[in-house]
């Protein structure tokens, strides 16, 4: 029996997502370059910072953050594993009652793989709001 969900979005989300620090991050291409991206508070102080991955890890330096909106973003390790997701224009207006999906860490270091959790768009304006179960290690995980 596979841990891999039926739906090909969702599965590549997890393929993408790897641990960074005490918290979570994807993996994206923008262009050819592929990137970590992961949460501002997730990667404090200048680094270097571990990221982990099923079958290996590596340091990685911070390339850009935006505190106030808790985003960083970090140089992917050429031995980094995980398949990236394509950065992508917005395909349509997200509304509120919305399903999203997060990816990430919440079990922190011992478990190698990440989990899934279903929510919903609780709130959009100048951010959007989601309600999802989340916990420590969350953090930095992907909300498509």
């Amino acid at each position: 029996m596979s841990n891999e969900p039926h739906d090909p979005a969702l599965a590549a989300m997890l393929r993408a997502t790897v641990r960074v620090g005490k918290g979570s991050g994807v993996v994206v291409r923008n262009g050819g370059a592929a990137l970590v991206a992961t949460a501002h508070h997730v990667v404090p102080g200048d680094g270097p910072h571990r990221i982990r991955w099923p079958g290996g890890f590596q340091d990685a330096t911070v390339l850009s953050r935006d505190e106030p909106s808790d985003v960083a973003v970090l140089a992917s390790p050429p031995q980094l594993e995980a398949v990236p997701l394509a950065v992508a224009a917005a395909e349509g207006e997200a509304v509120i009652g919305d399903d999203v999906w997060v990816s990430g860490f919440p079990r922190g270091w011992d478990d190698l793989g990440p989990v899934l959790a279903k929510g919903v768009i609780a709130g959009v304006a100048s951010e959007s709001w989601v309600n999802v179960s989340g916990t420590w290690g969350n953090s930095g995980g992907i909300v498509p």
